[in-house]
Formats: C-alpha cells, structure tokens, sequence
C-alpha cells in the first residue's frame, strides 16, 4: 500500500546522496534543510488560482489549475498548520511537523480527472473536526479561524475507467493507484494571508464601491486569492542536508539471494527516545536519473518499508540492531511500492526515524516502535540519521 509518500519526501526520507559502499558503513547525520530549498518549489503555474473563505468553524476552498495530464486522476491534500504562532519563523513542514503548530495533514475532499486540456475546476468545504477523509497525522482541522493551509496537488496515475472501484480510489484516498501507475506531488499552493491583507481589502473595497455595484460579492476580508506553483525535487540536495559520519556507528551488512541482513550499532541520539529503522528500496535502480536521490521517489520499483527495527536508545543515546529482510515477506507496514522484490538488483537506503520520548502509555510505545508514525501526532518525529547499503549490479 502506498500512503504517506508526501511526508516521506520532506521529513521522513529527506535521504541525501552519498558516495556507495560496501559491507560495512557508518551512519552520516541528517539535517533537514528549512526552509525547503529553493529548487524543490517551481514557478507560478499558469492559469491557476485558489480562493479561501474562512467561515464560522471551516474553510471554503475553491479554484482552478493546469499543467496537468489529461485524464489523469488527481488529489488535493491539506497541510494544515492549526496553530502557527507555534512554527518557527513561519510554518515550514521541514520544522513544523509536531504539536506545537498543531500540525495535520488530510483529505481535502477534492478529486478529480484532470479535463482534456489538463486543467480541472474543484471546491471543498473543510469543517472543524468533521474530515472529508484519510486523514494522515494529526488531529485534522480544529482552528479554522487561525490556521495556515498549505495544499498539494498529488498525482494517481491515468484515470481507471475500466475498474470503477480503482477510479474510486484514485480520487480519493492518499494511495489510490499508487502500486498500478506510481504517485507524485505535483503542485504546491501556501493558502496564507499577509498580515497587511485586511487592511488592503478595506481600501480595495472603499474604492471598488464607487465603480462597480457588485461588490457586495468580493468585500469579505476573510477571502484571500492564492496561486498553484510547480512542485519539484532538487537533486542532489544541499550539501547541508547530509552531514558527517557518526563515530561509534556502523552497519553490517549482508546480501543473499532472496534479501539480506543487517547488524550495527549507532549513537548520538537521545537516550529514553523512540527510534525506528526503515529500509528505502530501489528495486530497479536503472529507472534513477543517474545516483538513486530524492528526485527518484516514485519510480518503477521504488518502496519504502520498516526493516523490523525498533528500539529506545539507551542512556548513552545509543542502539544495537539487526534485522533480516526477505522479498516479499515484509516485516510490518509498507509505506510505498512493493516492497524489497529484487535483491540481485536492488539498492537499498536506510535511515533511523525518531519517534519522541518513550512513552508510558503501551499501545502508543508498540506504534512508537513499530510504525511510521507512531507517536508523531503527540512528539513529533524526525529523521536524524541514514546510510546507503549498496547498489545494484
């Protein structure tokens, strides 16, 4: 099944590229970069607009977009921000994932098959506590009044009108023909008003109320107009986004025919925290443009899953490990893709994902340990380190 692939692009597999290695490597740290860097966002889309109307415990949404594919099925996700005065220095889903900015992300309502033209027209009424859907982390929409939106145009592949149950899907939950065609971020829309905007509504209306009798319809201060922008993948990442290797950190790693296992040990993380270890696979890593990166998320072949791993460092903040990974026997969840289906072939990335304080409730500790976003509603989590196994021959 594939969910979460968004959220895997910008924090949890955020995975640099690093020279390959062979059976025995380091874990390098990992730092987000905030803000995004600057080639992940792309020019204004031409011939797009979003409109948001805040209403009394809700959001109105509306507008159009291009530069799609025809009759290709698509999503509109919401990165909802409830809080902002809790982001740092403005809301960036790089920094901003956690508790404290209220963060969520969720279904919109919106779906649709782009037209002959690539284009599509939608609206979504989003109420407080009442979500259209697959909501992904967080508590949904709770502060209407204050939040910062940002949304996603998310791809799902040619439109299945000969399997109506697919189509169904593709247009309305994260995953919908994910593992059939492949899914992607395609465009990006900040739905945030400067603080300066109800002020420029005053005058623009004191000025408009003497030229045109209709603008009673366009006066609302709560009515901001935004634009779609071209959504992209900078490769490799800035050289901030990897750091040195870890002393004291190393992994073992073995190859057989069918899968392969791993042994190692790490450190510099914080003692009593949660950690998980996920493998990101590429089973066909000729399909990469050059290096295996984040610009190849979603090729043919591409998955995500947990190795297994799950562990609390201990006081010295750190870990002891092993896992053993078989094709087509996946330890647990599958966040993307097929999971490991060619080990002769496959290049494999790992990275250790932070899950906050163990905690003292035991059904949150197994999901803390065991899945991808265990814990990340109420702490937060990260990803503080990672590594590149091998590659393909």
């Amino acid at each position: 099944m594939s969910r979460y692939s968004l959220l895997a692009c910008f924090v949890v597999l955020l995975l640099g590229s690093s020279a390959l290695a062979d059976d025995d490597v380091s874990f390098l740290n990992f730092t987000l970069v905030d803000p995004l860097p600057e080639s992940m966002i792309g020019d204004p889309v031409d011939d797009t607009e979003v409109e948001m109307e805040r209403i009394d415990g809700g959001v109105v949404i509306e507008g159009e977009t291009s530069g799609l594919l025809p009759d290709h099925a698509y999503t509109i996700w919401a990165l909802v921000f409830n809080n902002p005065a809790g982001c740092n220095e403005g809301c960036q889903i790089a920094d901003d994932i956690g508790p404290d900015s209220g963060f969520a992300a969720l279904w919109t309502g919106i779906g649709f098959v782009a037209d002959e033209d690539g284009e599509a027209e939608f609206e979504a009424v989003m109420m407080e506590g009442e979500p259209a859907g697959e909501v992904l982390m967080g508590a949904g929409l709770t502060d209407a009044e204050n939040c910062e939106i940002h949304l996603i145009v998310r791809y799902h592949g040619p439109a299945a009108y000969g399997n109506p149950e697919l189509l169904e899907a593709q247009i309305s939950t994260f995953g919908g023909g994910c593992e059939e065609f492949g899914c992607d971020d395609v465009q990006y829309a900040v739905l945030v008003a400067d603080d300066d905007d109800d002020d420029d509504d005053d005058d623009d209306d004191d000025e408009d109320d003497e030229d045109d009798e209709d603008d009673d319809d366009d006066d609302d201060d709560d009515d901001d107009e935004f634009e779609f922008l071209e959504f992209m993948m900078g490769s490799p990442l800035e050289s901030s986004a990897s750091g040195n290797a870890i002393g004291g950190s190393k992994i073992e790693f073995e190859q057989f025919e069918d899968g392969f296992f791993i042994e190692g040990e790490t450190s510099q993380l914080e003692p009593g925290f949660t950690y998980t270890i996920w493998a990101g696979v590429f089973n066909d890593p000729g399909e990469c443009d050059g290096d295996c990166d984040i610009s190849d998320f979603g090729v043919e072949g591409w998955s995500i899953l947990w190795t297994g791993v799950g562990l609390i460092a201990d006081e010295d903040g750190e870990l002891e490990f092993e896992a053993l990974v078989i094709e087509n026997e996946p330890a647990g969840e599958i966040v993307t893709g097929p999971g490991l289906t060619d080990m002769d072939n496959a290049e494999i990335h790992l990275f250790v994902r932070s899950h906050g304080p163990a905690s003292d409730d035991p059904e949150v500790l197994e999901a803390q340990l065991s899945q991808l976003m265990g814990g990340c509603d109420i702490y937060g989590c990260g990803v503080p380190q990672y590594a590149v196994l091998v590659a393909g021959d």
